[in-house]
């Protein structure tokens, strides 16, 4: 396998078309007047009809053979090649400076077909990825060696940049990850996979707990960030049930001063329904019809929080209905790093 830089025309009348056509597996390289194909490997043709196009003043005849010898590169390329357009991105135009494209040649053999006079030489590809120059370490490495490569063809062989492509389209089957991104998108992006991993390390621990350690956990929670109990384990008997109730309101807050202006009792309330399952809880709307069953306040708050890794759309639509917080394993864990990991033991 073999690996090219292949440079296009950037200029605005021309870099979209050029690029919408890449989309479909055409990329097209100037230079490629009406007669001046390379299909033949007649030179002289090609500078006949370069000054038929162009003018007999318009360039040397070195700078033409010079065109002609970096044109025939396309004659040596085979199926699988690869091929590396600089300043392309594949699927927004105006993302050029920062970006690179890898496209593999296809089996279809080179074509001549001038599109508005010129860029008849078409090489068919099937594109495969963009890359961020800052997405990682491979991409760096290819960033940096593309300056070195500033003919419109060239043919590549230094290994570090082959073994850089390979690692980038490796990486990409098999993690099917999107390149396509800044530095900045993809440090938020291994931001939010390390998360995540951290995430699912803490749900597995709470799953083993018991159910008071859950609901401890939660009015440890509630507590350290300024909200004080009222309640544990409320109950009516005809099915209405709430683990714990909170005030709607931290203490000493601004909200918490304008409260003690008004009846307590006309205060809204935080009322949670706790549930400690492991993977799916078949009967996970069970928490929603205990708080909606539970008479009371009409204002208060309601929260079903339930490790599992998610509702069912029964559950969902229900709590919808009645206004009830769902809050699933994933998100307590996610809470519990951002509120209150310092008390987790």
């Amino acid at each position: 396998m073999n690996y090219y830089v292949f440079r296009i025309n950037y200029e605005e009348k021309y870099f979209p078309k050029l690029q919408e056509e890449l989309k479909a597996g055409i990329l097209r390289q100037g230079w490629g007047a009406e007669g001046m194909t390379i299909e033949h490997n007649d030179r002289q043709k090609f500078i006949d009809a370069w000054r038929n196009k162009w003018g007999i003043d318009d360039a040397d005849e070195k700078y033409m053979i010079g065109k002609w010898n970096t044109l025939n590169i396309i004659n040596e390329m085979k199926e699988g090649d690869l091929i590396i357009i600089p300043k392309v991105h594949i699927k927004d135009v105006e993302k050029k400076e920062g970006y690179f494209t890898i496209a593999r040649r296809t089996a279809e053999p080179y074509r001549f077909e001038p599109k508005n006079g010129d860029f008849g030489h078409i090489v068919p590809v099937e594109p495969l990825l963009s890359f961020s120059h800052n997405y990682n370490d491979d991409s760096r490495i290819v960033s940096a060696k593309l300056k070195s490569y500033r003919y419109p063809i060239n043919r590549v062989y230094v290994k570090e940049f082959h073994n850089a492509i390979d690692l980038l389209l490796e990486e990409k089957d098999k993690n099917s990850l999107d390149c396509d991104m800044t530095s900045i998108e993809a440090l938020t992006k291994a931001v939010e996979d390390a998360k995540n991993v951290l995430f699912n390390k803490i749900l597995e621990q709470i799953q083993m707990w018991s159910s008071s350690q859950l609901e401890r956990t939660i009015e440890e929670l509630f507590v350290i960030n300024g909200y004080t109990l009222k309640n544990r384990n409320t109950f009516n008997g005809e099915g209405g049930d709430i683990d714990l109730t909170f005030n709607c309101f931290a203490d000493n807050s601004f909200m918490s001063d304008i409260s003690s202006f008004s009846d307590r009792n006309n205060i809204p309330e935080i009322r949670i329904q706790a549930k400690n399952k492991k993977d799916d809880d078949d009967n996970d709307i069970e928490g929603v019809n205990q708080l909606i069953n539970m008479e009371g306040q009409a204002n208060a708050i309601n929260i079903v929080i339930n490790t599992t890794k998610d509702f069912s759309k029964e559950t969902k639509k229900k709590a919808a209905e009645y206004n009830i917080i769902l809050i699933d394993g994933t998100q307590f864990a996610s809470l519990l790093v951002k509120y209150g990991l310092n008390f987790i033991e």
